[in-house]
């Protein structure tokens, strides 16, 4: 962890979670505040102890998905990445591109936790000190993905013009895809050419400078 990252996490430590009454007698005590993104089981944000944290690391999951599925929709292969480097089994490009979005996330959660109180019914604790969410609550989480696909739609469509206008052009030109709705998913099927364009020539550098610009 970066130590920007950990300066940011170190504020939501003393962060308080909030239980109905009923609920406190079976809530243990390091439930009750937000605490360290890393966990005492994985020395990483995996395998969370506290039922905020295992909030976040659900719904970041769901929008990595979302992610990686907005790369493959714009005809980018969600595996290969500019800035997280490309490793098995994880989709590098799809991490990047979730970064964008991932403060949305923290907000959601932020806003969860301060508005209005956790059930213990959500969470199950593992033998070992693994919080892990019930399936009524995951399906509650999973339903604001559509939240996560606007949110990650137009970083997505950036990076593909940026990737289209760094790579060697086909002697026909198309247009890159565009913002992927209900509405131009057709659309983008018809126009999305990335999938036959090869390497990518944009660098991680390249591309947070563009961003920056286009943030500005």
């Amino acid at each position: 962890m970066s130590p920007r990252a950990a300066a940011y996490w170190h504020a939501w430590h003393d962060l308080p979670i909030a239980f109905p009454k009923n609920d406190l007698a079976r809530v243990p005590e390091h439930w009750r505040t937000f605490g360290t993104r890393k966990s005492l089981l994985a020395g990483s944000p995996r395998l969370a102890t506290n039922p905020a944290n295992v909030m976040l690391n659900y719904l970041y999951a769901v929008l990595e998905s979302e992610a990686s599925l907005a790369a493959s929709v714009l005809g980018l292969d969600p595996g290969l990445g500019f800035i997280h480097v490309d490793t098995p089994a994880r989709d590098s490009l799809a991490c990047d591109l979730m970064e964008a979005a991932r403060p949305k996330v923290d907000a959601y959660v932020l806003d969860w936790v301060m508005s209005q109180p956790l059930k213990r019914d959500w969470f199950l604790e593992q033998r070992d000190g693994n919080c892990r969410l019930m399936a009524s609550f995951a399906i509650r989480l999973s339903e604001t993905a559509p939240m996560w696909r606007h949110a990650i739609a137009p970083v997505a469509e950036w990076v593909v013009r940026a990737v289209w206008a760094t790579s060697a052009k086909p002697a026909r030109q198309f247009v890159p895809a565009t913002r992927f709705d209900s509405a131009s998913q057709a659309r983008i099927e018809r126009h999305s050419t990335f999938s036959n364009c090869g390497t990518y020539a944009a660098t991680a550098e390249t591309l947070s400078r563009l961003w920056e610009g286009h943030q500005s």
